[in-house]
C-alpha cells in the first residue's frame, strides 16, 4: 500500500487531518458550546495535542524519511510503518476519550519505536552530525511523558510543588521551537540556493560556527529557564533576558538573508514568514514586563513560527518525495500559505491591539488554520496515497 511506503507519508496525512480536526474541537470548546470528554480542562489538552499530537506527527514523518536518506539504510515502512502510527493514534483516541494513563502508555511506547527506528541506522553509520537535532527530540518526548506524570500525580515525590501543567507543556513548545529552528538553520540554505537556481547564497553570521554556538547555548538556557519550575522572579528575568538575544540573533540573522528572489517563492517564503515569527515571539517574551500578554509570546511562537514551519515543510517534502516538481507546486499552495500567515497575524496581534475582540480575534484565526489545513488536505490527499508518477520507490 504506497500510504505505508515511507514514513512522510501516513505521517504527514494523519498531521494534517489531526490539526483540522483538533482545532475544529476547539473552536467549539474554546466559548463553551461544547464540552469535551476530558479528564482535565481543554486548555491543556489544546496546547498537549497541537505540541505532542500534531507537531511530533510532522517531526517523525520528517525525520522517518531525512534518516534513510543520511544513513542510507531503511527505517519502518509497510506494517511496521502501519503499527508506529497506530500508536500515535491510539495515544490521540485515549486522550481524547479521558484515559490519561492509556494515553500515556500509548505516547510512551510510540516515543520508544520511533527513537529506535531512528537512533538504530544513525548509531550504525555514525552520523555524529545528528547529535544536536536527536538530543532535542529525545527532551520533547520526555516533556511529553513528564506532563502525564503529573496528570496522573505520580511525580509528587520527585518535583518540587511549585510544578503544575502549564511548565511542561512550556518546556516542550520551547524544545520544539529549537528543534524547529535548527532544521531551518540546515535546511533553509541549500532549499534558497536550490529554489533560485543558486542566485542566492544565504550568509552567515559574522564569528561563524562561534555564533552558532553561542545561539545554541542561548536556546538551551532559555528552554531552562522560561518554563519557570520553581516559580521564581529570577529566572523569569534571565529568561526573558536570553528571550531578547535570542530575537536579536536571529532578526539579524533573517534581515542578512532577505532578497528579492525569495518573494515569488511561496514554498520559500513560508520558511522566512515562520523564521519571522519566532523572532516577533523571541521580542514579545522579552516583552512581558513592559505589559506585553505572555499569550502574543507563545502564539508567535507556536502557531506563526511551528504552525508556518510545520505546513511549509510538509507541503515542500511531500512534493520532492512524491515525485513532484517542488518548483512549480500547485496554484492552491499559495492561498493555503496566506490562509495561515493570516490566522497566525490575527493571533498574535488581537490581544495587543484590540484586547476588547480578543474572543472573536481568537475564532477567526482558528477558521483561518483550519481551512488552511483543509487546503493541504486537498492538495496533497492524492498524492500521499498513490504511488510516485515516475515510478520510483518511495
Amino acid at each position: 500500500m504506497p500510504l505505508f511506503n515511507l514514513g512522510f507519508r501516513p505521517f504527514f496525512l494523519a498531521a494534517g487531518l489531526f490539526s483540522a480536526v483538533a482545532m475544529i474541537a476547539w473552536g467549539f470548546a474554546y466559548p463553551g458550546l461544547i464540552t469535551l470528554p476530558l479528564n482535565l480542562p481543554a486548555m491543556f489538552w489544546h496546547g498537549h495535542e497541537m505540541i505532542f499530537g500534531y507537531a511530533v506527527a510532522v517531526i517523525a514523518g520528517f525525520l522517518l524519511t531525512s534518516v534513510r536518506n543520511w544513513t542510507g539504510l531503511p527505517t519502518p515502512h509497510g506494517w511496521p510503518l502501519a503499527g508506529l502510527v497506530g500508536l500515535w493514534l491510539a495515544a490521540r483516541a485515549a486522550f481524547w476519550n479521558g484515559h490519561l494513563l492509556l494515553a500515556m502508555g500509548a505516547d510512551l511506547l510510540f516515543a520508544l519505536a520511533l527513537l529506535l527506528s531512528l537512533l538504530t541506522p544513525l548509531i550504525r553509520t555514525r552520523q555524529t552530525a545528528q547529535i544536536g537535532l536527536m538530543s532535542w527530540l529525545i527532551l520533547l518526548l520526555a516533556s511529553n511523558q513528564l506532563f502525564y506524570l503529573i496528570t496522573a500525580e505520580l511525580s509528587a515525590p520527585w518535583l518540587p510543588n511549585t510544578v503544575n501543567l502549564r511548565q511542561p507543556l512550556m518546556a516542550g513548545l520551547y524544545v520544539l521551537v529549537a528543534f524547529v529552528l535548527l532544521m531551518i538553520g540546515r535546511l533553509l540554505p541549500a532549499f534558497t540556493r536550490m529554489a533560485t537556481g543558486g542566485k542566492v547564497e544565504l550568509v552567515e553570521l559574522a564569528g561563524g560556527t562561534q555564533t552558532k554556538s553561542v545561539m545554541t547555548l542561548l536556546m538551551v538556557l532559555f528552554v531552562l529557564l522560561a518554563p519557570n519550575w520553581l516559580n521564581s522572579p529570577t529566572a523569569t528575568a534571565l529568561a526573558e533576558i536570553t528571550a531578547l538575544l535570542l530575537a536579536v540573533l536571529h532578526g539579524y540573522q533573517l534581515w542578512r538573508w532577505r532578497h528579492r528572489e525569495i518573494a515569488a517563492r511561496p514554498l520559500l517564503w513560508v520558511i522566512y514568514a515562520a523564521y519571522l515569527f519566532f523572532v516577533i515571539g523571541f521580542l514579545a517574551y522579552a516583552a512581558q514586563p513592559l505589559g506585553v500578554p505572555g499569550i502574543v509570546a507563545t502564539h508567535a511562537l507556536a502557531v506563526g513560527g511551528v504552525g508556518l514551519a510545520t505546513l511549509g515543510l510538509m507541503a515542500r517534502v511531500a512534493l520532492g518525495h512524491t515525485g513532484r516538481d517542488v518548483y512549480h507546486p500547485p496554484k492552491l499552495i499559495l492561498p493555503m500559505i496566506l490562509l495561515l500567515v493570516t490566522g497566525s497575524v490575527l493571533r498574535v496581534c488581537t490581544p495587543v491591539l484590540f484586547p476588547q475582540f480578543y474572543l472573536q480575534g481568537v475564532i477567526i484565526a482558528q477558521f483561518f488554520w483550519v481551512a488552511a489545513f483543509l487546503a493541504f488536505l486537498l492538495v496533497y490527499t492524492p498524492m500521499l496515497v498513490t504511488t510516485r508518477p515516475d515510478g520510483k520507490p518511495g
